[in-house]
This record gives structure tokens, C-alpha cells and sequence, in this order.
């Protein structure tokens, strides 16, 4: 799988989630070989060579990772909004 800068991505390998646990979503903020993610709650990381936060910071093989799948909150959109919107 091909992985972008920005993209939200979580652990999947047992060796990753070990490391940086099984609920901490992460971002991809370089690609270079490997994935180095930033991720959302620090676990002892490093800095990705400055690509983020002291901490926070992993080099992921991309077999390792997957998108993560937000949760979002659809609340239909009222007949005034949609009137709004399409007027």
C-alpha cells in the first residue's frame, strides 16, 4: 500500500502496537523507504529527524500500518440547512 503525507494511519503488527499501543492513531509526516509517523500520544519515540514532536515519532514499515479509520459524526443536515445551501 502507498501511504501519503497526512494521511491517518494506526498499528496493525504485533511489534508495533507494542510499542507505540493499540489505541494511538498516528499521521504520516515523511516517506522516505520507510513511514515515519507521527504519532497522536507520545510513547517514547523520537523526532523522525525532525519531522515532529520529541516523543511522538516512529519509522514504520509499511506492512506494520494501515488507515486508520475515523469515527465522524453524520448528523443529517436539517431541510433549513439544505435550503441554504442549495439556494
Amino acid at each position: 500500500m502507498e501511504f501519503c503525507v497526512g494521511d491517518r494511519v494506526r498499528a496493525i503488527s504485533k511489534s508495533l502496537i507494542a510499542k507505540v499501543g493499540e489505541s494511538n492513531i498516528g499521521t504520516v509526516a515523511a516517506v522516505e523507504g520507510d513511514i515515519g509517523v507521527a504519532w497522536d500520544e507520545a510513547f517514547g519515540g523520537h523526532t523522525l529527524h525532525g519531522y515532529c514532536e520529541d516523543g511522538y515519532g516512529w519509522w514504520c514499515l509499511r506492512r506494520h500500518i494501515a488507515l486508520a479509520e475515523e469515527d465522524y459524526d453524520f448528523t443529517p443536515a436539517t431541510d433549513e440547512e439544505l435550503s441554504f445551501l442549495y439556494s
